[in-house]
């Protein structure tokens, strides 16, 4: 029987998210949204980590009106996601590469228009997305995490005049920048 040393670690993880939907004609991330959750990891070797997370995570779209522009138009989607992640490390010295899915199941969703609630409600329970990202060790048990977190399933139960193709369908997506910063206080094993 052989036996490969391994070691588990858990820990908390809070940020931001910057993010915009691809497909509702607006363009840049606009939309700002707090990340908080957890995670736990396995080393099978120096070099791999598996690493899972369960967070809470706010997505959406934001345009503001610009009076000095003469752009009276405003535009809000604020979704609340809890997000499971799976992903792959490839750890590098003090720094790691990352990539996996994951699965964002939806809280709640609210959509406003000039100030006006739209009163959507044609989001998707869950959506699905690929994550790729950059870790980096800054102290002893503190990581700084940036990663871009694409949805490839639209987020809406329908599709509309103007919405992009993604993969295999057309529809709206969430586009998202993550930056977080992690602190592992759980260690087990060698």
């Amino acid at each position: 029987l052989c036996v490969f040393p391994q070691r588990f670690n858990g820990g908390a993880m809070a940020g931001m998210a910057a993010s915009q939907v691809a497909g509702d004609r607006l363009s840049g991330f606009d939309k700002a949204g707090p990340i908080a959750g957890f995670f736990v990891n396995v080393e099978p070797s120096k070099r791999s980590t598996i690493q899972m997370e369960l967070y809470y995570i706010q997505k959406g779209s934001r345009k503001n009106a610009d009076a000095v522009e003469g752009d009276y138009e405003s535009y809000l989607l604020r979704l609340n996601y809890v997000e499971l992640p799976l992903l792959y490390r490839f750890n590098i010295g003090w720094f790691a590469l990352e990539a996996g899915p994951s699965v964002a199941f939806l809280m709640s969703g609210y959509e406003e228009t000039n100030g006006e609630d739209v009163k959507a409600d044609d989001f998707a329970t869950a959506t699905f997305q690929l994550n790729f990202g950059v870790v980096f060790t800054i102290a002893q048990n503190w990581k700084i995490n940036i990663r871009t977190n694409n949805s490839f399933t639209n987020l809406r139960n329908q599709t509309y005049t103007g919405h992009v193709p993604r993969l295999w369908t057309h529809g709206q997506f969430n586009d998202v920048l993550q930056l977080t910063l992690a602190y592992q206080f759980l260690h087990f094993g060698k």
